[in-house]
């Protein structure tokens, strides 16, 4: 029997299906670190992918509390009990609650000598939440864009390290490839389909969408556009799309587990959001083969090879939204020149290429 290569322990909020950037990042990275050989276990509220996680070997510790306050001492039990069995461990947080959790779990922990192996490892997904200073107690900080590195404290910067995410060949990508296809389909015919896969929140840029969407229509009127997603703000795109009349052109699909036969039967893919850390679904939308339209911010461009792979256009303008719309949709040598680059370079977007980065990072931390 081979080695262990690592023992990692990632921690999180839950692994509920719902869309979620960072479960769905940390669900593929778990499991592409027990396929290579580590010793990976998850600690969360549980949720939908713990029978994924299980199948790809990972060990799950789910917190089960009445209260807030005996869930984050469970946390820090279940933590601690890791860190005082089986050698040298990274701990790998992935919420701000996560980081300072691990943190009281190792520094209380009553042996030296395993405290001594640990390394504390943190993912910044969201730089624009309140307390970011917490990645400060981690010894490294994975960013998912450069942009992310000036909201950590000064003195703390240098231990930032960015890495370009990507979901092709992971755990979600193969299992969802094995799942019925759930076919959305827009009213308005058969016309152009553009279709965006997003969180109904307002700063996703939906309501710049929809009313880009409303310009374009003046030029190709039989164009249907698709949101795949949910989230509170839907009311609110509901009104705009009935303020622009746009009720029998625009489909609000929900969420869905696997967006990507609707990104499929797609002529363009849009992601008009107004901040973005890295844009998951965008390694979706180039492997399908769609063309992109995409705001110039944050993560963004680095999943479209900056610029390279898609149109980008500022994030929040409407007017230019729906002209890079309309050239792709009306300029078939610009949609094949966009699609020859990216699949030039999908292997940038692999998960195989993240955990490699990340393994990096655990190096570079300092211990093995």
């Amino acid at each position: 029997m081979s080695a262990v290569r690592r023992r990692v322990t990632h921690v999180l909020n839950d692994v509920r299906e719902v869309g979620n950037g960072i479960n769905n990042s940390t669900v593929d990275l778990a499991c592409e670190q027990a396929r290579r050989g580590d010793d990976v276990t998850v600690v969360s509220r549980g949720g939908d992918f713990v029978p994924l996680l299980t199948e790809c070997g990972v060990g799950n510790h789910t917190i089960d509390a009445a209260s807030r306050r005996w869930e984050f001492l469970q946390y820090v039990r279940v933590i601690r009990g890791l860190v005082r069995t089986g050698g040298p461990r990274i701990v790998h947080a992935h919420t701000l609650a996560a980081v300072l959790l691990s943190w009281i779990a190792v520094q209380t922990t009553r042996m030296p000598t395993a405290r001594a192996t640990v390394t504390l490892v943190s993912t910044m997904h969201l730089e624009n939440k309140r307390g970011v200073c917490l990645h400060g107690l981690s010894q490294a900080v994975i960013l998912l864009n450069e942009t992310a590195r000036a909201r950590l404290p000064r003195l703390r910067r240098a231990r930032g390290v960015v890495v370009a995410q990507g979901t092709i060949g992971g755990a979600r990508d193969r299992a969802a490839s094995d799942s019925p296809a759930r076919q959305t389909s827009a009213s308005g015919g058969d016309g152009v389909r553009i279709v965006t896969v997003c969180g109904l929140y307002r700063h996703k840029g939906i309501l710049t969408l929809v009313e880009a969407f409303a310009g374009l229509r003046d030029t190709i009127p039989a164009a249907t556009l698709v949101f795949v997603g949910d989230g509170p703000d839907r009311a609110l795109l509901e009104q705009r799309i009935d303020a622009l009349g746009l009720r029998g052109s625009v489909t609000l699909a929900g969420f869905q587990r696997d967006p990507r036969p609707a990104i499929r039967d797609a002529d363009l893919f849009v992601l008009a959001s107004h901040s973005e850390p890295a844009g998951l679904v965008l390694a979706e939308a180039r492997s399908a083969g769609t063309p992109i339209v995409a705001s110039d911010v944050d993560g963004i461009p680095t999943m479209v090879d900056h610029g390279r792979c898609a149109v980008l256009v500022p994030p929040g303008n409407v007017p230019a939204l729906a002209e890079a719309m309309r050239r792709v949709l009306t300029s078939e040598q610009l949609r094949a020149q966009l699609l020859a680059r990216s699949e030039a370079t999908l292997e940038q977007l692999s998960m195989a290429r993240v955990e490699r980065d990340v393994a990096d990072v655990y190096a570079r931390a300092g211990r093995p």
